[in-house]
């Protein structure tokens, strides 16, 4: 299942910004196989007003209010809303959004929802030990690279932290930095749309 909303967003994001913007992913994946999966959207109020949105604030950049995330845990079974916040500041508006699951089957869906793809998912979903994720939605993978879209790419911020029940052996690429059972990453947006090219 793909989330249109996300990932339109996501595109939206591409053509329409050209200041800081940061997207933070959170796993937590236990040993039954449940877990919790964070997103954080955040825009700083430099983007907020070039973008000609400062009073609308975040939510004129990510259109995704509470229902929408209702529905996309309606839509997955084993899946729930736990967390939807907006949080808005003098500098910067956020909203955040927290999914709980019962299954790998529903995180799988769940990454899905949010533009992203475990590209093992069959053999993840049963048992594997190994896990590949893919942060990128394939409509951003063949993204033309001219230089107004790098220079928008450059300035979103992608975080990622994996928090798993056994410890971490390995990881790829080398960007990532791991110890005992989380991994983390941060990486532009611009620079993943690279590794991923290359």
């Amino acid at each position: 299942m793909k989330n249109k909303s996300i990932i339109f967003l996501l595109a939206f994001l591409l053509l329409s910004l050209s200041s800081c913007l940061d997207v933070r992913t959170i796993i937590h994946i236990e040993n039954d196989g449940t877990g919790t999966v964070r997103f954080e959207y955040t825009a700083y109020q430099d983007i907020l007003s070039m973008a000609g949105h400062s009073s609308d604030g975040i939510q004129a950049i990510f259109p995704l209010d509470r229902d929408q995330f209702v529905d996309i845990a309606a839509s997955i079974d084993g899946a729930n809303l736990v967390l939807w916040e907006h949080e808005q500041r003098d500098d910067r508006d956020s909203i955040t959004v927290e999914f709980g699951y019962e299954s790998l089957r529903a995180f799988s869906e769940i990454m899905e929802a949010g533009g992203m793809q475990i590209t093992n998912r069959e053999a993840f979903e049963s048992g594997a030990k190994n896990v590949r994720i893919s942060f990128i939605p394939e409509e951003l993978s063949g993204m033309p690279a001219n230089t107004l879209m790098a220079d928008v790419a450059q300035e979103i911020h992608l975080a990622v932290e994996i928090h798993i029940p056994g410890r971490i052996i390995e990881v790829s690429p080398d960007l990532v930095n791991y110890s005992g059972r989380e991994a983390k990453f941060e990486i532009s947006l611009l620079d993943a749309l690279r590794q991923q090219d290359g």
